[in-house]
């Protein structure tokens, strides 16, 4: 028996055929400022998501790390604005650790998107950076615009 499936047309991404709308393919510019953001995300799909979308919202992408030992090698020589951090990351250290290794270096403005967002997590999260937004996957896209927007005006989230 073979199955026929329909023809995919992976040039476009599905969330982008969603109706625009909270939580859809549509990010508000709630932000003018455009950021280098530096996305520390090991699955390859999240991350170009989080990329394709914070690039139509007038963002740049400094560059994508899987790992967080790669993000700290490059991150004097990129300069971002902003880090955007899964907290797991498979192997090697993990999204807080690399951010408290970025922050030793220089102060940037962090946001962690993650499908880990428990009381202890939390609680560490706290306890390693004092206050920094956590947006639990899948992340509504404009929330995280408009917690990007916040977090590089200086405000809490």
């Amino acid at each position: 028996m073979s199955l026929n499936f329909p023809a995919f047309e992976p040039t476009i991404p599905a969330w982008r055929a969603l109706p625009p709308g909270p939580g859809f393919g549509h990010i508000p510019h709630a932000s003018k400022a455009r950021l280098r953001i530096m996305i520390v995300e090991d699955e390859s799909m999240v991350a170009w998501l989080l990329q394709t979308a914070l690039e139509d919202a007038g963002h740049e992408i400094a560059d994508i790390f899987s790992t967080g030992e790669d993000a700290i090698e490059a991150f004097a020589r990129l300069a971002p604005d902003l880090a955007l951090l899964d907290i797991n990351l498979g192997a090697g250290i993990d999204g807080i650790d690399t951010a408290v290794r970025l922050r030793a270096m220089r102060a940037i403005p962090l946001v962690f998107v993650s499908a880990y967002a428990d009381e202890d997590t939390r609680r560490r999260l706290s306890e390693c950076l004092g206050k920094v937004p956590l947006l639990r996957k899948p992340v509504r896209l404009n929330l995280l615009e408009e917690t990007i927007a916040a977090v590089a005006a200086g405000h809490d989230h």
